[in-house]
């Protein structure tokens, strides 16, 4: 089998669509049923709908969440995130959206 950077660089050849379809299948791949977190989310939801409906929390404009998330990722340098990469287009279509 390959080292990761002989993939990596293999990888890196591939057209767009190719790399998202890729990327789709490996995501897919780490992402395994747990049916107690499920629940835990599940029960998170209900209380932050509960929450909300009380007037205990308030609700934010998705394009706020997102400006937030996004100055908060360019704060805190690239650890890892996914926003600290971002081309202007998909900062653009991020601003439009």
């Amino acid at each position: 089998m390959p080292v990761p950077n002989e993939i990596l660089q293999k990888v890196l050849t591939l057209k767009p669509v190719e790399k998202a379809e890729l990327i789709d299948k490996l995501l897919s791949s780490l992402d395994m049923p747990d049916k107690e977190l499920d629940e835990l989310w599940a029960k998170e939801v209900e209380d932050r709908i509960t929450a909300y409906e009380q007037g205990k929390i308030k609700a934010i404009a998705l394009e706020k969440a997102l400006e937030k998330s996004i100055s908060f990722y360019r704060k805190v340098g690239r650890r890892g995130n996914p926003f600290m990469n971002l081309s202007p287009e998909v900062e653009l279509g991020i601003q439009k959206w």
